[in-house]
């Protein structure tokens, strides 16, 4: 399915989010409400690779993490860890995985739990 609107397709080019766009279909299909790039934090550039708002719930996919990527040097692990724990501050739970959990459908299968079993609750 090509998307039409060039906003949602710049969104997915991001960071190689094309991976991400199956499994927010999937979480839609689930009646889960979610963005790709989410912005949480107002005033701040910082984004969630994809999030579910009412829920509070975010998934950040950590690439690159055998071959010294970015979420492993020190300067831009120092820049994460301050985003991540200004998410905690606001209420966020982070879920994290790797390409290939979101090629396998596990990343879905934690996500989908985290909603249905209650560990999180929609948030008002």
């Amino acid at each position: 399915m090509a998307l039409k609107d060039p906003a949602q397709k710049a969104l997915l080019m991001r960071a190689g989010n094309r991976s991400l766009e199956p499994m927010r279909r999937a979480l839609l299909e689930h009646g889960h409400k979610c963005e790709l790039e989410y912005r949480f934090a107002p005033g701040r550039k910082w984004r969630f690779d994809l999030a579910l708002p009412e829920f509070k719930i975010a998934l950040e996919v950590q690439g690159g993490i055998f071959t010294r990527g970015r979420h492993v040097r020190g300067p831009a692990l120092l820049k994460e860890w301050e985003k991540l724990n200004a998410a905690a501050a606001l209420g966020w739970r982070i879920c994290y995985c790797q390409p290939s959990d979101v090629a396998s459908g596990e990343a879905l299968k934690i996500l989908n739990t985290c909603c249905r079993k209650g560990v999180a609750t929609k948030c008002s």
